[in-house]
């Protein structure tokens, strides 16, 4: 059976778009370190947006939203290079090179608000 972890989600604090200050990242490991299950706790640091440093991703959803994740911001990194007329190659992660994001990137680059751009993404 899987894993309930009601006290972990009760403890956590509450979320409001007008709270001054969220919890940080550290913070939530912090808080999840102790009241999760050793291999739940490393699916979790696995699952951050940025990784922890030695952390193995071996689920295929996560490693595929990872390889396309990297491979989006490599390719903003290139048309965002291109625009300022920098090399961009010593900002690139290696990555897979996943189909089709050059074209999400690009789109996305092209809009006229940054809003806008996050609604592309």
């Amino acid at each position: 059976m899987a894993n309930q972890y009601y006290y972990t989600v009760a403890s956590l604090p509450m979320l409001s778009l007008e709270a001054e200050k969220f919890m940080t990242e550290e913070e939530f490991l912090s808080a999840c370190e102790t009241t999760v299950s050793e291999k739940d706790f490393e699916s979790i640091k696995a699952s951050l947006l940025l990784p922890v440093q030695g952390t193995v991703v071996s689920d295929p959803i996560l490693r595929s939203w990872y390889d396309w994740e990297n491979t989006l911001r490599s390719e903003l990194v290139k048309l965002r290079a291109a625009k300022k007329g920098t090399d961009a190659e010593k900002y690139i992660a290696d990555n897979p090179g996943e189909a089709g994001v050059a074209e999400v990137a690009r789109e996305a680059f092209n809009q006229s608000s940054p809003l806008e751009s996050e609604r592309v993404l």
